[in-house]
């Protein structure tokens, strides 16, 4: 009966609750219609717990993956507890089926998992099997207990092998799988027992001495791939073959492993030079052609490969120097340009594929790079089709652009402009703030004889003019003084510092990024030593740090892992209505334990996964 109701009910009573994401790191899309599936589906890895979830997209909720009890959670893809999951990918080999391939860091492997093998109509996963038990005496006391396995848990279980062995010292049975790890419960002669994930359910009788031991296998068709190295990133390069970017220490080698997903096999590698360590990578096609471009993680360059796929070791390729350390990597190609963005440090750097040029995202810096995101880049994703941003052209024009999804090391999600490369803002862009010790003006402190030198307020009512992008003006105050001695205005930021542009009378003053200007003009009062004003900015751009969970509670979103895009259609009309596509982000949170998704043209968290 026990194992009835586990497999119904997937619990008992006395296990711990298990959480549906235990450290997600990395996150893909099957695109909807798709083989069977008319919904998008998103597939969640977990590096703690060594899962995959599956996620319904359109329908916000978890894959009901048990159509006779869609309440249940899925029961997704087990690799096991002691794996370190760094990328997935799924693939639909046919048309009612999926099958995870992922890089597994800690056996330096590529793992093939089947999840949906069927469709009768609901989807039929692996049914997970075990092989003969045997038991070793270790000093031959004759002892004959008794080993059976009452219970495997699909989802749960995964393809290792499992040591039951006594220890007089516990009193009991230790349990260890090969991928599952050593289990905190302890197994007990007599007492049903269910191993820390649910992975399998044992029922043990009789007695034994201290190291004799049991041994079986569990099985659910996970098959892993060596590959000789420490694999880094895992891309799609069409229906048939995955791409590997490979690293091997003791050789100091590095390159890019071709699999061939049909043939089951790698088919070749393209050898990096010496010296580089191949590591993120995306797809471009330029002039027709589809080409890689890959990180080298060793040496800030990119490597621009033209991929022979029939014959990967004669491959070509040509270099292009960084700006620096490179995070990640993505592209856009639109009628307008061709860009390759780059994660470097605390930015996003814009190279233009039609200029052969890193872009020139703020004109008044001389460093040719993206605007300063204030924390280290995680992970970057480009979007699939446009979307209306918030913010307005200089001419006030509502603006349209395919953009970047980025997150950032301090917990925050920001979108760049794909044209600019400048961060999306709200509408009206950064400003002069409303609160704090601004309240909206710029406030002048009068500090000797009486002196009326004012800040010229335009025809729009502004005293304050922007950059028009996004980033470049910062969330910080300033303090505008008089030096007696220069004649001029010293201008200081609470985080820019001290400007080497200084102030003047009747004359419009540009602070050294651009961030800002002003024209102070001479109210016949001259002014005297210390005189100043003060006043607040804000960027305004649209940054995501927080979420309400479902239980209405706010959380800090600690750690996200890298973004990724999908696309998915509203609900206009009690059904979905493929005429209204809306882009929207999947960004797994690591050490909040959350998922979630943004829809980009709204900046609104539809949904919380947790």
């Amino acid at each position: 009966m026990t194992s009835i109701l586990w497999t119904l009910l997937g619990c008992t009573q006395n296990l711990p609750y298990i959480p549906l994401f235990d450290a997600p790191t990395a996150s893909t899309v099957v695109p909807a219609q798709k083989g069977t599936w008319e919904q998008p589906l998103g597939f969640v890895a977990n590096r703690r717990s060594g899962t995959i979830v599956p996620l319904d997209l359109q329908h916000n909720s978890v894959l009901s993956d048990q159509l006779a009890a869609p309440f249940l959670r899925p029961r997704g893809i087990a690799l096991g507890q002691s794996r370190e999951i760094a990328d997935i990918h799924m693939d639909a080999p046919a048309e009612d089926r999926l099958t995870a391939y992922a890089i597994d860091q800690k056996s330096q492997t590529l793992l093939q998992s089947p999840y949906i093998v069927g469709m009768l109509p609901e989807p039929q996963v692996v049914t997970p099997t075990y092989g003969d038990i045997t038991f070793e005496d270790v000093d031959a006391s004759g002892d004959t207990p008794t080993l059976s396995i009452e219970g495997l848990m699909p989802g749960a279980t995964t393809t290792e092998s499992w040591r039951v062995e006594r220890s007089d010292r516990a009193n009991g049975w230790w349990v260890t799988g090969s991928q599952s790890g050593r289990q905190e419960n302890l197994l007990y002669a007599e007492e049903s027992y269910i191993s820390d994930g649910e992975e399998i359910e044992l029922n043990l009788t009789g007695t034994a001495t201290d190291g004799d031991r049991f041994l079986f296998t569990t099985n659910t068709q996970v098959v892993e791939y060596e590959l000789d190295g420490m694999p880094l990133q895992l891309e799609e390069w069409d229906e048939a073959h995955i791409l590997i970017s490979v690293w091997n220490a003791e050789r100091s080698e590095s390159w890019l492993s071709v699999y061939n997903k049909r043939q089951q096999q790698e088919i070749g590698r393209w050898m990096a030079p010496v010296d580089s360590q191949l590591g993120t990578m995306t797809i471009l096609n330029v002039d027709g052609k589809d080409t890689l471009w890959i990180a080298d993680q060793a040496n800030d360059r990119l490597f621009v490969v033209e991929l022979s796929i029939e014959s990967p070791m004669t491959s070509t390729h040509q270099e292009i120097g960084t700006l620096g350390p490179i995070t990640d990597i993505s592209a856009l190609q639109t009628a307008d340009y061709t860009h390759v963005y780059v994660a470097s440090e605390q930015r996003v750097d814009v190279w233009d594929v039609q200029n052969t040029q890193w872009m020139h995202i703020n004109p008044l810096q001389d460093f040719r790079g993206g605007v300063d995101l204030n924390s280290p880049v995680i992970g970057i994703a480009s979007t699939q089709q446009s979307i209306e941003l918030q913010s307005t052209s200089a001419w006030l024009a509502p603006k349209e652009d395919h953009v970047v999804v980025a997150t950032l090391f301090n917990g925050s999600t920001i979108m760049i402009e794909g044209e600019t490369g400048c961060i999306a803002t709200v509408p009206g862009g950064s400003s002069l703030s409303l609160d704090g010790t601004a309240y909206g003006e710029i406030q002048f402190t009068d500090t000797g004889p009486v002196s009326n030198p004012q800040i010229y307020v335009s025809d729009a009512g502004t005293m304050l003019s922007t950059s028009n992008c996004g980033g470049v003006l910062l969330d910080e105050d300033w303090t505008v003084t008089y030096d007696g001695r220069t004649g001029d205005w010293l201008v200081k930021g609470s985080r820019s510092g001290e400007q080497d542009n200084r102030a003047h009378l009747d004359a419009r003053y540009i602070s050294d990024s651009g961030a800002f200007s002003f024209l102070m003009v001479n109210g016949g009062l001259p002014p005297t030593d210390g005189d100043n004003f003060i006043f607040s900015t804000l960027s305004n751009v649209l940054e995501l740090s927080l979420v309400t969970n479902t239980a209405g509670s706010t959380e800090a979103l600690e750690i996200p892992a890298a973004p990724t895009t999908f696309v998915d259609f509203e609900d206009t009309d009690g059904g979905w209505d493929n005429a209204i596509p809306n882009q929207y982000a999947l960004i797994p949170i690591t050490n909040t334990n959350v998922v979630v998704r943004l829809n980009l043209e709204t900046w609104i968290v539809e949904h919380v996964w947790n």
